[in-house]
C-alpha cells in the first residue's frame, strides 16, 4: 500500500501539517510531488504567512525524531486560507453543507485564481544561505516539481513497506541529493534584491539525473 505524505511547515512555535488532498492531490509521494498545483501551494505559503518556515515533506513511515514530531501537528485549512475552493461535482448532490468537512473528505481544490504571475522566482534556503530559480517554463514541468520536493524530503521515510521509496532500487546520485534541504527555513522571493550575499544552487546541472530518474519513477 505505501504511506502517506504531508507537508509540513514549522515557524517559532507555529507549526503546520498540509494534506496535499486538500488541493485535489493524492496523499501518495508520486500522487502530488509531481503537480505543479503543488509548487503553487508552497509559493502561496512561503511567499506570504508561512515565509521563513523550516520545511520538509514526511511519510508515515518516517523514523527521524524530527519527522516523529511532525505527527503531532494539527492540519491547517487551505480553504479558510483561501487557497482552495469547494469541488461541487463533488458536492452538489450532498444534502448537508460543511465546507470543512468537505475540506476533510477531499472534496476541495485549488483556486484557479493562484497563480505563479512572475517570469521567475527564488526558493531561498535561509539556512544554508543559498538558493535556487524557477523560470516560468519550469512552472508546469512535473519533473523540476519533484525535484525541489526531493530536496525536502525526510529521508528517514524512505525504504519502509512496499510501495514506499526504495533506495536500493535508485542510483547513489539520487539517493544522496533526498532531504538536502529538510527542516530548513525556506522563504520565496519574486526579485533577487536580498540574494548577494547567497549562492545560487545549481537545481539544473545538479539535478539533471535526478530529474531524469523522477520521470521514470512509479514504485512510491
Amino acid at each position: 500500500m505505501g504511506q502517506y505524505w504531508h507537508i509540513v511547515l514549522k515557524k517559532g512555535k507555529k507549526t503546520a501539517k498540509i494534506d496535499p488532498q486538500y488541493y485535489g492531490e493524492g496523499s501518495k509521494f508520486v500522487e502530488f510531488a509531481f503537480s505543479p498545483d503543488t509548487l503553487k501551494v508552497l509559493y502561496k505559503l512561503l511567499k506570504d504567512d508561512w515565509y521563513d518556515s523550516q520545511v520538509a515533506i514526511v511519510g508515515d513511515y518516517c523514523t527521524s525524531n524530527e519527522g516523529k514530531e511532525t505527527h503531532k501537528y494539527d492540519a491547517i485549512s487551505l480553504l479558510e486560507s483561501d487557497i482552495t475552493e469547494i469541488d461541487h461535482i463533488h458536492t452538489d448532490q450532498l444534502k448537508m453543507y460543511d465546507p470543512l468537512k468537505f475540506e476533510r473528505m477531499g472534496f476541495t481544490r485549488l483556486q484557479q485564481s493562484i497563480k505563479i504571475r512572475k517570469d521567475k522566482f527564488y526558493v531561498v534556503n535561509k539556512t544554508k544561505k543559498t538558493y535556487i530559480v524557477i523560470e516560468r517554463k519550469d512552472f508546469d514541468t512535473e519533473s523540476c516539481v519533484a525535484a525541489l520536493l526531493w530536496i525536502l524530503v525526510d529521508e528517514s521515510s524512505m525504504g519502509h513497506g512496499g510501495g514506499d521509496i526504495q533506495p536500493d532500487k535508485h542510483s547513489d546520485h539520487f539517493n544522496k541529493n533526498a532531504g538536502r534541504w529538510a527542516y530548513d527555513s525556506i522563504c520565496i522571493l519574486d526579485d533577487d534584491d536580498c540574494l548577494d550575499s547567497l549562492k545560487e544552487y545549481e537545481l539544473y546541472s545538479d539535478f539533471g539525473s535526478v530529474m531524469y530518474e523522477l520521470q521514470y519513477l512509479s514504485n512510491f
